[in-house]
């Protein structure tokens, strides 16, 4: 009889702790899933399915999101007495990708920082081209509003002063001369101001210009700079470099999604809850044997465009490969990063492709960039034959632009100076008592004012004199 009630006394025990468990589950489950470096935040757990669902997973601060997992339970420890929780597969559903990349990374941002790439240094300004025709448009308008100015806008006014300086010339009594003398200051005053104005115009575009004519010189100094980039470009030791000017910005976003995700799926494998499995964004990045259990990890990374990144371990460190039309990288990712990137590219050597080969090796804070092309005997005399005819060439080009453009300059300023040296002239005759202002289209000669009356003009004022 009391042995009966013992084991009914202990089925109650085993009942309420079964009850306490399924009532309390959520709890002790969180509890279990809980390490120092992760935590799943509103946790539920269902028995029936082994599975937990969360809101939230925090791994090392971060926030990844909301997902599931398939958990099981083992027991461990003197007697299988100490029970722990394992993951077989974790889900995240909503993990924002473009925060991760954006976290820094202090081994991953260093290596990208020091990679050697050497992009378009151009800086960006004038060029000679760019210059002349400014210039040319400039002082075109110039001479077009002097042309203007003399033609259209000073013909009758110049008629009136030549009238005034006949009357002057044959006025018989100094009251009369000194009314005309009068009469012509306030006339001339002006035109002289409007032709001082367009003089000034003149002087202020030809010294903007003569001042900025220095940028010919460094147009001239970039052109040769970028043409002696290009023949390095084509010199066998240096051709690994056309890769990174071509697809340096493809090679340091796939460097970097990758390398930040791979070290993502290391933080997840370290944890002490035996996670095998995982998916995230619906199959965006899947990785499998984590734990080890069912081989080697391997898994598959999205990239942009749906270019996909294979991930797989080799000599305890992860190797990623990638491939992106004539570009293909393999990283292995470790306590250094060491990657290989091979691009194809084409006229280099006409009618061929040329393999180029980069290889990077990333340790303790120093980067290697080695230039592993390598090209047969025949293609290098033929780059050697490319690089000697481009030396020639192209410096004779851009000299002989460079002499063309000059004299386009030379020719404009000098147009410039012979349309203000008629100003000049016709400013002299203006301010001159005894000279008739004489337009280039006659305007100013007439009956009234030909060089005979010029003439009388000045044997009045001597007999005046007298």
């Amino acid at each position: 009889m009391k042995f009966l009630k013992f084991l009914l006394v202990l089925l109650l025990i085993v009942l309420l702790i079964i009850l306490g468990g399924v009532i309390f589950s959520n709890r002790i489950v969180s509890d279990m899933t809980k390490t120092k470096n992760s935590q799943f935040k509103n946790l539920r757990y269902s028995i029936t399915e082994s599975e937990i669902t969360f809101d939230d997973f925090f791994l090392n601060g971060r926030s990844l999101g909301k997902g599931k997992a398939k958990v099981n339970f083992t027991r461990t420890g003197f007697m299988g007495l100490k029970p722990e929780i394992r993951i077989s597969t974790l889900k995240l559903e909503e993990v924002n990708m473009e925060l991760l990349y954006d976290t820094a990374d202090k081994q991953v941002d260093s290596f990208l920082e020091k990679l050697d790439k050497p992009v378009n240094k151009e800086t960006i300004r004038k060029t000679a081209e760019e210059f002349v025709g400014e210039a040319k448009k400039e002082l075109d308008k110039v001479n077009t509003d002097i042309d203007t100015f003399l033609k259209d806008k000073l013909k009758d006014s110049i008629v009136a002063v030549n009238k005034i300086k006949t009357d002057y010339g044959s006025s018989p009594d100094l009251k009369s001369k000194a009314q005309k003398a009068s009469e012509l200051d306030k006339a001339v005053k002006p035109i002289i101001d409007s032709i001082s104005n367009q003089k000034e115009a003149a002087d202020k575009a030809i010294s903007k210009i003569e001042l900025e004519r220095n940028v010919m010189f460094s147009d001239i100094s970039e052109q040769l700079a970028k043409l002696e980039r290009f023949i390095s470009l084509n010199n066998v030791q240096n051709m690994n470099s056309y890769i990174f000017l071509d697809k340096g910005k493809n090679i340091i976003s796939a460097l970097d999604k990758t390398l930040k995700t791979v070290n993502l799926i290391k933080e997840i494998k370290n944890l002490p809850l035996g996670i095998s499995d995982v998916d995230i964004n619906n199959g965006a990045i899947k990785f499998s044997g984590l734990n080890g259990t069912s081989g080697e990890p391997a898994g598959e990374i999205l990239l942009d465009s749906n270019l996909q990144a294979e991930v797989k371990m080799k000599d305890g460190d992860y190797e990623i490969s990638y491939k992106e039309n004539n570009l293909t990288i393999r990283t292995l990712s470790g306590k250094r990063i060491t990657s290989v990137i091979e691009y194809s590219k084409e006229g280099i050597l006409d009618g061929k492709t040329v393999k180029l080969i980069s290889e990077l090796i990333y340790d303790n804070n120093n980067l290697e960039n080695l230039n592993r092309t390598v090209l047969t005997e025949e293609e290098k005399a033929k780059l050697a034959e490319k690089i000697s005819n481009l030396q020639q060439t192209q410096y004779q080009e851009i000299m002989t632009k460079y002499e063309g453009q000059v004299k386009i300059m030379e020719d404009l300023i000098t147009s410039v100076y012979e349309k203000r040296s008629k100003l000049e002239k016709l400013q002299r005759e203006l301010l001159s008592l005894n000279t008739m202002a004489v337009l280039e289209d006659g305007t100013g000669v007439s009956s009234d004012t030909s060089p005979e009356k010029n003439e009388a003009v000045k044997q009045g004022e001597k007999n005046e004199a007298r």
